[in-house]
């Protein structure tokens, strides 16, 4: 998109206009090499860009002179600024007819006199082919193809004449003051030579500056503003300038306290050289304010804003451009407020403006649009976010080379809408052409490319590439340590990201470290009540809260809302998110009323900030049906999720992924309350709108497989649960890197189907798939692996390998151990899942030690009311039931029965467990009425709770049968044990070890009632089974055996007895040998 250009036309155009003082000073300027000036310093190339444009217009109006002022202001030509401002006031109060540059600037200019020299030099340049003339036409070519202008040909003789003048004048002057002239002709050319020294010293700070080597670019600033207050006694726009620019590196490299020192100097010296209300000084008000915003300090920098817009509507036209830039820097502020609303109207003020004065496709529109696009993108509203970015995106294409650093903003822009909204390809598709141009545009350690990287890395994230992200993450901060002041803010924002990305990792003391750092930094470099500091208390809070350290969290949580107070207006969204954090860390505390509490502070809040339809009140409808959820107050729970529908099918498109996950969480709440239909049938909504919506590969479909394939599982209808596990782990395994922690989750949900399936080979498989892509993708340590290794263990034991199960179970108590503090619940897990294993193996105290540390660490952490609780004390019941200890025992269930009967639904399956646990235990004492009450309290829970054919339903039906067995009711025991074994062949595998026991024990009630081929028949069935254990579980094989002796017995086949009875003494002989 480069543009060929004359500069030797413009400035051969320019000479007759320009006062004596000008033409010095341009001349300082250019230098002696015209051309590498140019070529090098973008802001004197601009200038004459806009002057050939004006230069070459027959006539030029008000809002032209703008322009036009701007440019000559650009080459230090300030008596020609002055005579233009002159004709715009008289235009303005005479509404004179509109005329040309020439017209204007000739009027006052009738005798210039042109240094010889630069005479030579610009004549040099005529002649030189750097000018590269038409043999058609003597007018320069351009690319807006306007009229030539034909009176530069009128300009030639004139200049002439002025020429001879100046030579008879200095032939003269030479005759009669020969020594004055020698005096101040030396202290002129001395005077000069330390101006041009100062040019080349700002020429070389901007230089610097464009490359973000700051320090050499204040060197060359400080350089220039020394030789510049020798040679200026009183006060000069050339030292406001100089302030401004030491004033702008210091402002980039995030020394704040320099920048406005900076800043106040130079509005001090324009004060003294210029009146109150120039339009200049207001500029500097809007550096000033600048510099204040991005302290925190708002009030201050509106004040500053309100300084430069009270001058601006002083002075000038109301459609000038100054105006847009000030309302540009009041919508930013109101951004950072938080006040998006207020942001965008201001945002709208200025493009309304350069919409009026500026070509329709001009690089400042694009700015604007790019503003706006953030606003949208801010308030969530994405598709009017990435519509104002593409406006932004097609003007920049048309008007900036291609590898422009603003194309490569709004690259990042677009990126960052298509982050939010998980199209992640896509977005690494725009940060990497924003990568791509910056490399081409700028210096590899310039920030910009620190922030692209930074939207990578931020994309990986989210996808939960983390290694990636870290990587990215990382060659940003190498970039701003090499480029920004060690205290800047945006080093600050890098350590967050990093932290972040170590905490989704589980690498909670990591994270630690790079928030503290992040607090380190913001410390020194902002305000203490700077909101970004209460950000970074936030998140070490919720890094505490994850860790287990309650206390610790909450007192992080609110020194940051204690700050959002001071600092905030008193519903800005950031307070909302504190009382949403709040809210977190009292839910996982089990201190649900005061999650509440906080939940309902941050919907007041949002009510009053947000639009009424806005995305964020549906997530904090959605944080309070968690928690009424985890209360069992279902009711409230759907109501809450419903509001949040409601909100989104008015702010949505109906086939928009939100309203997916919102049908999700309204089926995992029938999941819990056990409606398996309305779960299976919410499941499927959201999976109908995801087809619509996203691709069949996208991650958020397999999230949903994985529901309904949990649904499946609660019915027992496993086939149908591993059918949909498998369609998740499908996609999974296509979009997802091979070790993202998504898939060893889908790995975890099928091995936890085949455990339930009795298919405990498979299930081990799967666990240590889980366990294979946990070590590659997360710490030696993080508490997942831990969860892993306690699972893997359960399987073993099951297996009645209870060695390798406290093997792994062991691993994972140590993991937890140095992972999370001493109290930590899932520490309790730990012990809870070592005392099961102990008491299968019959070691009664053991088992007791590990339940009653499970006991003490949650009765430390959790409410006494929680639901964990009276877990642990059913699992202490057992023990003391089979000690014998039977008011121990029912002293243990009873609490746990007082817990669930106040926090859990009638249908909740803790209850049926603790029904059967009692039944049980009435059932050993021999008080079978009262068992048969509680088996059957257990079964009714269940039948609210599970699908008709769910295998814990068959559990219940056996329990019931032993008591009739007991009472001697055989046939209702057999119709019973029937119905266990018709739930079980549909739901569990051929070789599931529950199949056994039924068999069992349907053949011990057909013995008891003399029916022994009916006994031998499902004994062989069971013995069939039994065998296949691996290991064999030889203490049920002597029983079984010794039975089908007693039957071949009795029908007389003695050779078979005997053989039975062979069997069982083989078997016994080898269980000893077991336990020894």
């Amino acid at each position: 998109m480069a543009v060929s250009f004359e500069y030797g036309v413009v400035l051969a155009k320019m000479q007759s206009l320009l006062s004596d003082r000008d033409r010095e000073r341009l001349y300082f300027l250019l230098d002696d090499d015209i051309q590498e000036t140019f070529r090098k310093n973008y802001t004197i190339s601009k200038a004459f860009h806009v002057l050939e444009f004006f230069l070459q217009k027959s006539t030029v109006n008000n809002e032209d002179c703008d322009f036009i002022i701007e440019a000559f202001t650009a080459i230090h030509c300030h008596d020609t600024v002055k005579r233009l401002k002159e004709y715009q006031a008289i235009q303005t109060n005479a509404n004179q007819q509109a005329v040309s540059i020439e017209q204007i600037l000739s009027q006052n200019n009738e005798n210039p006199t042109v240094p010889d020299q630069f005479l030579s030099r610009i004549n040099t340049e005529l002649s030189s082919p750097f000018l590269h003339r038409s043999t058609n036409s003597t007018t320069p070519t351009n690319t807006f193809d306007l009229v030539p202008n034909k009176k530069q040909e009128n300009t030639k003789q004139p200049r002439r004449k002025i020429c001879q003048r100046i030579l008879i004048g200095i032939i003269v002057l030479s005759v009669t003051s020969l020594p004055l002239v020698i005096v101040l002709s030396q202290r002129y050319i001395e005077r000069t030579s330390k101006l041009k020294q100062a040019s080349r010293l700002i020429n070389t700070g901007w230089n610097y500056y464009m490359a973000t080597e700051y320090s050499k670019a204040l060197q060359n600033y400080k350089n220039a503003l020394w030789i510049q207050m020798k040679i200026f006694s009183q006060p000069h726009s050339d030292l406001t300038t100089t302030y401004n620019s030491i004033g702008l590196v210091y402002h980039d490299l995030g020394n704040y306290p320099r920048a406005l020192e900076s800043y106040h100097k130079a509005l001090e010296n324009q004060i003294k050289a210029l009146p109150l209300s120039h339009p200049s000084i207001a500029r500097i008000y809007n550096s000033i304010g600048l510099v204040y915003s991005d302290m925190g300090e708002h009030s201050r920098a509106l004040e500053n804003y309100e300084k430069a817009l009270e001058i601006q509507e002083k002075m000038l036209p109301a459609s000038h451009l100054d105006f847009a830039t000030t309302y540009g820097n009041i919508g930013s502020l109101y951004s950072d407020k938080g006040q998006y609303s207020r942001a965008l109207e201001y945002y709208n003020k200025a493009l309304e403006i350069e919409y009026k004065v500026l070509p329709p496709i001009h690089p400042s529109l694009g700015i604007s649009y790019n503003n706006i696009g953030s606003m949208y993108s801010n308030l969530g509203e994405h598709s009017r976010a990435l519509e104002n970015y593409k406006k932004a995106l097609e003007i920049q294409e048309k008007t900036l080379p291609v590898s422009h650093p603003d194309l490569a903003t709004t690259y990042s822009n677009i990126g960052s809408v298509y982050s939010s909204t998980n199209q992640y390809l896509r977005a690494l598709e725009n940060y990497n052409k924003a990568l791509e141009i910056q490399h081409k545009a700028l210096p590899s350690n310039h920030p910009s490319v620190g922030a692209s990287h930074n939207g990578i890395g931020m994309v990986y994230s989210r996808m939960g590439n983390y290694s990636a992200a870290l990587e990215n993450y990382e060659k940003a901060l190498v970039i701003r340590q090499k480029t920004l002041s060690s205290n800047h803010p945006d080093l600050a924002t890098t350590y967050n990201n990093i932290a972040a990305v170590r905490y989704k990792m589980g690498e909670h003391s990591r994270a630690l470290e790079n928030y503290k750092k992040v607090l380190e930094i913001q410390n020194k470099a902002l305000t203490s009540n700077h909101p970004s500091i209460a950000s970074s208390y936030n998140n070490i809070g919720l890094v505490y809260s994850d860790m287990g350290e309650h206390v610790r969290a909450l007192e992080n949580l609110k020194k940051g809302l204690a700050i959002f107070k001071k600092a905030l207006p008193p519903n800005h969204p950031s307070l909302a998110v504190s009382y949403s954090s709040l809210g977190v860390v009292y839910s996982d505390m089990g201190e649900y009323s005061k999650a509440l509490e906080n939940y309902h502070k941050a919907l007041r809040v949002q009510q009053k900030t947000v639009p009424q339809n806005h995305l964020s009140l549906a997530s904090i409808y959605h944080n309070v049906a968690s928690i009424y959820s985890d209360l069992g107050e279902y009711s409230k729970a759907l109501e809450n999720y419903n509001r949040a529908r409601v909100f989104q099918q008015k702010a949505l498109p109906p086939n928009h992924p939100d309203l997916a996950i919102t049908y999700s969480n309204i089926a995992a709440l029938n999941f819990k309350m056990g409606e398996h239909s309305s779960a299976l049938e919410n499941y499927n909504k959201a999976l109908e709108i995801q087809r619509k919506a996203l691709t069949p590969k996208h991650p958020n479909v397999g999230v949903t497989y994985n529901g309904i394939g949990l649904v499946y599982s609660r019915m027992g209808n496993y086939s149908a649960a591993l059918e949909n596990y498998e369609k998740a782990l499908l996609i999974k395994q296509k979009t997802l890197p091979s070790n993202h922690p998504d898939l060893a989750t889908t790995y975890n949900n099928i091995a936890a189907v085949r455990h339930k399936m009795g298919e405990h080979s498979r299930a081990l498989e799967n666990y240590k798939k889980v366990l294979e892509i946990q070590n590659k993708a997360l710490t030696s340590n993080h508490p997942s692996i831990a969860r892993s290794y306690n699972n893997i263990g359960l399987v073993y034991s099951d297996m009645g390998e209870h060695v390798r199960a406290l093997e792994n179970l062991n691993k994972a108590l140590a993991i937890l151990q140095k992972a999370l503090p001493v109290n930590h619940p899932d520490i309790a897990a730990s012990y809870n899942s070592i005392g099961s294993v102990y008491y299968k193996m019959d070691e009664r105290s053991r088992a007791l030690e590990n339940y009653e540390r499970a006991l003490e660490i949650v009765q430390k952490v959790l409410p006494e009311s929680h639901p964990n609780v009276a877990k642990i004390y059913n699992h202490i019941g057992l023990v003391y039931s089979d000690m014998g200890e039977h008011s121990r025992a029912l002293e243990n269930y009873e609490k746990a029965l007082v817990i669930q009967e106040k926090t859990l639904p009638t249908s909740h399956l803790d209850l049926a467990t603790t029904y059967s646990n009692i039944g049980s235990l009435y059932s050993d004492k021999g008080q079978y009425s009262r068992a048969l009450e509680y088996y059957n309290k257990a079964l009714k829970t269940k039948q609210r709770a599970l699908a008709p054919i769910h295998p814990s339903l068959g559990v219940s039906y056996n329990n019931i049968a032993s008591v009739y067995h007991d009472l001697g009711e055989y046939s209702r025991a057999l119709e019973n044990y029937k119905k266990a074994l018709e739930i079980l062949e549909k739901t569990v595998s051929a070789s599931h070890p529950d199949l056994a026991i039924t068999f069992n024990n349907i053949a011990s009630a057909y013995l008891d009632i003399g029916e022994h081929s009916g006994a031998l028949e499902n004994f062989h069935k069971a013995v069939e089974l039994e065998e296949k254990v691996v290991p064999p579980n030889y203490g049920s094989l002597v029983r079984i055996y010794n039975k089908m002796r007693v039957a071949y017995e009795n029908l007389g086949n003695n050779a078979l007895s005997e053989e039975y009875h062979k069997k069982a003494l083989e078997m016994e002989q080898k269980s000893k040998l077991v336990k020894a």
